[in-house]
């Protein structure tokens, strides 16, 4: 009888200690993903703008761009993010978009959608300054077929497993004229302004310039350099430094330097203002803030009725 008790408490043991890793793996993970390809998707710079700001929401018409961004890496749980998002203009000075995202790391599953607003206003000559919000919904779940058995009586991961949806605003500003873009956004202000986050350690504010110069008298030979600073409540800021290289409106190539030692990189093409094609590569360097080195495939289908 003593003996079976020795082991009945040794196996209690183990299942606990193998129920508490499952745990924290889980945890780490949430914690991990902070900063991870939600904010690091590469067609946010200049190619689908809508992801980094709300106010850019409608600047390049009606459109509706998808993209993968997704490990370089093949392994188990390894990040896969998807994203698709429309733009549609309406009135003198309205435009409507809507996003959708379902993000993939490990164990944990998030997705997002957001509707947006902008609304745009004259100050000069090709100057305007435009106004967007998005209202937002974010669910955070565990993929419960990669969690051990033990682990899902376990209260936390029950919690987290039946966890309902949180709602959110983004609000972003523009100034934008023919050569200069300045921006802000400020991110998830609702969950920011709590003492305790709900979410994981995502960006609260963007901010940003860029500059296009014109390298020939018929401006089809574009160089624009881009930089962007996001601040973060528990990690150093993270500073973007990058340029575009557009050819006759239809070949691209981009390049952004990161401070925390990232690099991404990567060319498209546009045929006849219809539809476009990007590739990018986002490397994994010293101080990564992602998993692992990834690449990102974006496909953009222009509909037309842009406004000046």
């Amino acid at each position: 009888m003593v003996f079976a008790k020795e082991v009945f408490i040794m196996m209690k043991k183990k299942l606990f200690k193998k129920g508490l890793s499952t745990v924290l793996l889980v945890v780490s993970a949430i914690t991990l993903h902070a900063q991870q390809q939600l904010e690091n998707t590469m067609s946010q710079y200049f190619h689908n703008r809508i992801l980094l700001n709300p106010a850019y929401t409608g600047i390049d018409g009606n459109k509706l761009y998808a993209l993968q961004n997704r490990s370089y890496l093949q392994f188990e749980g390894a990040p896969v993010m998807n994203s698709i998002s429309g733009e549609v203009l309406f009135g003198q000075n309205s435009a409507l978009g809507i996003q959708v995202l379902n993000d993939k790391s490990g164990a944990l599953i998030r997705s997002i959608g957001a509707i947006n607003y902008a609304y745009r206003v004259q100050v000069g000559e090709e100057k305007y300054i435009r106004l967007g919000v998005a209202l937002a919904f974010n669910s955070d779940r565990l993929n419960a077929a990669m969690l051990r058995p033990a682990s899902l009586s376990d209260p936390a991961v029950q919690a987290n497993l039946t966890e309902q949806k949180m709602y959110d605003a983004n609000f972003g500003i523009v100034y934008n004229s023919k050569k200069t873009d300045l921006f802000l956004s400020v991110n998830r202000i609702g969950n920011n302004l709590q003492s305790e986050w709900q979410i994981a350690n995502l960006s609260y504010l963007n901010l940003g310039v860029s500059y296009s110069i014109f390298l020939d008298a018929n401006e089809k030979i574009i160089f624009k350099p881009i930089s962007i600073l996001h601040l973060y409540r528990s990690t150093w800021a993270v500073a973007d430094f990058g340029l575009q290289l557009n050819f006759n409106q239809g070949i691209n190539g981009m390049a952004i330097y990161q401070t925390s030692g990232n690099i991404k990189a990567g060319a498209g093409i546009k045929i006849s203002g219809a539809a476009e094609a990007n590739f990018y590569y986002h490397t994994n360097y010293q101080q990564a803030n992602t998993f692992s080195q990834q690449f990102e495939i974006g496909l953009g289908v222009y509909l037309g009725g842009k406004k000046k």
